[in-house]
């Protein structure tokens, strides 16, 4: 490069010219271009329609069967045509379709569901059974019958021109009931009872026995209810005992006849309503026992007791209504955890004590001892 003030030739490696003294200037650089700046490829996302119909897939077969698989197959739809959309941008199309499949599955095993469901349904509901039976006396002076039920309606009632004149209704074939009869030295054994080996009562379904037995009879009848309920019109039978037994069901027994024969009274109820009717003719002195749990109890003792009567009577959490006779000397001692104690048409004698106006004067006694235990006390002279 040429000094520019005098022209002389430089040696390389001079700042300033050998001849005049001039500083050189610096050389011109170079600009290099710049290399791009290197740009990652965006990587893909993914995306949420395929992640929810994934799970919706799982709960529609484990928790949601209807409206998991409708959303896992809305939502899996959704998410294949937004990640076609998308143009790679978004992933997760086999998740999606996995969705789509499990919900489909889940929607597929609830159709089966509901076809055997309602197969069963109809077979229980609208198929019924009807077994008509009869069950001569065959002889017998006296007879003990057991009827044992656990579920359904129990009707029973006297009239029958043989021992035994029964109908039975049922929808499922093993719940027919097992009848036996047998004598034995003048006692005859009566057992009716629902088959061991069947299956609880469905809703909708059938179980109804009706039974008439024949009126004087001398009979000890013991019932058992289980959760079914009972419609015992027993008033024009020989009865000498009566024991009833209910789980859960209700039950209504009317004692009102003329009854000389019967002794002793004896009911358990653990959970239904009952009712009892003692507004007959009574001839030998009578013995009642009631226990009741959750239901409430309702008993009339408005009938004849010539040879007198003592009652127990033990209440849970139920109330108890008890109508009294005032014709007939009525002695109550009541007592209550919890509940209360209302009286009418009584005085009270002493503490947890009440009696009517006939007491001690009238020589026959209605003796009862009532307990309860959260539930109320209503003593009635009427």
């Amino acid at each position: 490069m040429e000094c520019e003030r005098c022209g002389n030739q430089p040696v390389a490696g001079d700042r300033f010219c050998r001849q005049c003294g001039s500083p050189l200037g610096e050389p011109e650089s170079v600009s290099l271009p710049r290399p791009p700046l290197a740009v990652s490829p965006e990587s893909p996302g993914t995306s949420g329609w395929a992640v929810a119909s994934l799970v919706l897939g799982v709960a529609s077969i484990m928790l949601l069967p209807l409206i998991g698989s409708l959303l896992a197959i809305a939502f899996g739809i959704v998410a294949k045509s937004e990640i076609k959309r998308e143009h790679g941008k978004l992933t997760d199309s086999r998740m999606a379709s996995a969705g789509i499949i499990m919900g489909s599955l889940g929607l597929a095993l609830l159709v089966i569901a509901v076809i055997v469901f309602t197969v069963l349904a109809f077979n229980y509901m609208e198929v019924t059974h009807s077994w008509e039976v009869s069950v001569e006396l065959e002889g017998a002076s006296t007879v003990e019958a057991r009827l044992e039920m656990r579920d359904g309606e129990l009707l029973v009632k006297g009239g029958a021109m043989n021992m035994l004149d029964a109908k039975f209704i049922y929808s499922m074939l093993k719940n027919k009931p097992a009848l036996d009869y047998a004598v034995n030295e003048g006692r005859g054994r009566l057992v009716v009872r629902q088959s061991p080996g069947g299956r609880s009562r469905p809703v909708g379904a059938r179980n109804q026995w009706d039974l008439a037995l024949r009126d004087g009879v001398p009979l000890d009848l013991f019932i058992s209810l289980g959760r079914a309920d009972g419609h015992l019109y027993l008033n024009t039978l020989g009865l000498m005992s009566l024991a009833l037994d209910t789980l859960s069901g209700d039950a209504f027994v009317d004692l009102s006849g003329v009854m000389p024969r019967l002794k002793r009274v004896e009911v358990n109820s653990e959970g239904g309503d009952l009712t009892l009717l003692f507004n007959g003719s009574y001839e030998l002195p009578l013995d009642v026992d009631i226990s009741g749990g959750g239901g409430d109890v309702e008993v009339e003792f408005l009938g004849t007791f010539a040879g007198g009567l003592e009652g127990n009577l033990e209440m849970g959490s139920g109330d108890l209504h008890l109508h009294l006779p005032k014709g007939v000397g009525v002695y109550v001692a009541a007592s209550s955890v919890s509940g209360e104690i209302r009286s009418s048409g009584l005085k009270r004698q002493e503490v947890g004590v009440w009696v009517n106006e006939a007491y001690g004067v009238l020589p026959l006694t209605l003796r009862l001892n009532v307990k309860s235990g959260s539930g109320d006390i209503w003593l009635m002279i009427e």
